[in-house]
């Protein structure tokens, strides 16, 4: 993998949010609250509320060398076809991804026309998240990059 694309993808990857759905009926609770991840140095949290009015609301941020080197804004709406995951990467240009698989644990949302990432998925596994992103490469070969969260209360994560 070249190492400008791979520099990209943990940067892009270090901003993923956790997700939660609200569709058909269907609320996750399993997906609410505070998730964090500690891996090469950055520390992400996530925080995510209750459905209410007609979305779920979901932030992040990531911090490094005491710094804050990223943040996001998600939002899961219910669209004209179905439940959408919207996101801003630091606050930039809106990108939204489709609810295509769905299970009581498990969530994967697609976007085709995406460049990278295009699809997103996310399972519960205890009080694990397990995140991956996947989309093409720069040589067109399928790219994975996992993720794994852990509920962390209202305490700040220990590296």
């Amino acid at each position: 993998m070249n190492p400008s694309f791979r520099v990209l993808v943990f940067a892009a990857a270090a901003f993923l949010p956790s997700v939660p759905v609200q569709a058909e009926g269907l609320q996750p609770d399993w997906l609410q609250g505070r998730w964090c991840r500690d891996a090469g140095g950055m520390l992400t949290e996530e925080t995510w509320m209750a459905p209410q009015g007609g979305e779920t609301i979901g932030m992040s941020r990531t911090v490094k060398n005491d710094r804050m080197v990223g943040f996001e804004y998600v939002r899961i709406v219910n669209g004209a076809h179905g439940p959408m995951y919207v996101a801003q990467p630091n606050g930039g240009t809106a990108v939204s991804f489709m609810l295509t698989r769905r299970d009581e644990t498990r969530l994967v949302f697609e976007n085709p026309a995406h460049d990278f990432p295009q699809r997103i998925e996310y399972r519960r596994d205890g009080d694990r998240l397990l995140a991956e992103i996947s989309g093409p490469g720069p040589d067109g070969d399928t790219v994975r990059v996992p993720f794994e969260y852990q509920l962390c209360g209202g305490r700040r994560p220990t590296s």
